[in-house]
């Protein structure tokens, strides 16, 4: 019996593999990448939160969102709508501001908290001032720093330090965060790639060889796709 050419394996390798990728449902990766949720900012200074909301629609691909906006940015009077938001970001400064203290603030991250709604405190100081001691009083947010140089907000750490904040709650699924806001799309899709890299090595055959299959407006090749799907609950 003549032996297989190596062609010829290498073509069944990669027909099995489209096998493989035939039987592959995504119809629960787009329900995911599809669930509507809302990121609510909060701050006393509006042009801070919408500042970050505007942030949080930077990034890959970032004409291609959802019509239903996930970000909203909320006046100080208008907090209430943050009560029914999947995770909310007060926008503030630690101690007082302009003469006033953070008695609202706090008051609004307690009733967050009996409603069980997720929060971050995202606190605005410059980066070469003295950090202030983080009260008690604010748990159980969850604080983070945002830096200004002289006034002027650093985007690219803001940025980092609100996805990395939002993810760490895992209130909403990092699919849905990816698709409806771009500024989650890299750190998500590296994140999702490296959750799957021990047993993508099974289909490395088909890494490179596939199209890129772009699901949910996040870039992963079909044989991280196959594997995605089939580790998922």
């Amino acid at each position: 019996m003549p032996a297989k050419s190596p062609l010829a394996s290498f073509a069944g390798g990669i027909g099995s593999i489209l096998d493989v990728v035939r039987e592959v449902d995504v119809r629960p990766i787009r329900a995911a990448a599809e669930t509507p949720f809302v990121l609510a900012f909060v701050s006393a200074t509006n042009p801070s939160s919408e500042h970050l909301v505007m942030l949080m629609y930077r990034g890959q691909r970032d004409h291609d969102i959802p019509r239903v906006r996930g970000c909203v940015a909320l006046p100080f009077e208008k907090r209430e709508a943050a009560l029914r938001a999947n995770i909310a970001v007060i926008v503030t400064k630690e101690g007082a501001v302009d003469g006033a203290d953070n008695n609202a603030e706090l008051e609004l991250v307690r009733q967050l908290d009996q409603l069980r709604i997720p929060t971050i405190v995202a606190f605005l100081e410059e980066k070469d001032a003295i950090s202030k001691p983080f009260r008690s009083s604010w748990l159980p947010a969850e604080p983070i720093t945002l830096h200004l140089n002289t006034g002027v907000l650093d985007e690219a750490d803001a940025v980092k330090q609100l996805v990395k904040a939002v993810r760490k709650l895992k209130a909403v699924d990092d699919l849905a965060l990816a698709r409806h806001l771009p500024a989650f799309r890299e750190t998500v899709s590296r994140a999702l790639v490296d959750d799957v890299a021990f047993a993508n090595a099974v289909y490395a055959t088909g890494t490179g060889v596939l199209e890129m299959n772009p699901i949910a407006t996040i870039p992963l090749n079909a044989a991280d796709m196959v594997v995605l799907t089939k580790t998922r609950p």
